[in-house]
């Protein structure tokens, strides 16, 4: 199993523990995780991305399908520990538009502790 899930303040957290999430090589399996969580009524997901340093599409779209389907129960998700490839990688999809990108659990935790959440753009609004 690439994945680890854990809980922490009502927060499902999710932890690959492989450097690489590609179509190859634990995507798929993430995605299921992500899908599995959503499936059970989470509503606050929290990626832990460290120690992965390289993501390909397969895994990029399956943190759209996750915020996409979070996001029509009015939940969230957001990422934490993102290496700095990885992350420049982000932007440069615009996944950071959708997804909060922090630096800690901790910071990820309090975007979560109830707080009133900032609106999150929709994909469509950003082609339109």
């Amino acid at each position: 199993m690439n994945m680890e899930v854990r809980e922490s303040e009502s927060v499902q957290i999710i932890h690959p523990t492989i450097p690489r999430l590609t179509a190859v090589s634990g995507a798929d399996e993430f995605r299921q995780t992500l899908n599995d969580i959503v499936d059970q009524g989470h509503l606050a997901v929290a990626i832990d991305l460290s120690g992965v340093v390289y993501a390909d599409s397969t895994a990029i779209g399956a943190l759209i399908e996750g915020y996409r389907r979070l996001a029509r129960t009015d939940g969230m998700i957001c990422a934490f520990n993102v290496e700095s490839d990885l992350n420049e990688f982000i932007q440069q999809t615009w996944l950071d538009r959708f997804i909060d990108i922090v630096g800690t659990e901790a910071v990820a935790l309090t975007l979560f502790d109830g707080r009133q959440k900032k609106k999150r753009r929709r994909l469509r609004d950003l082609f339109s």
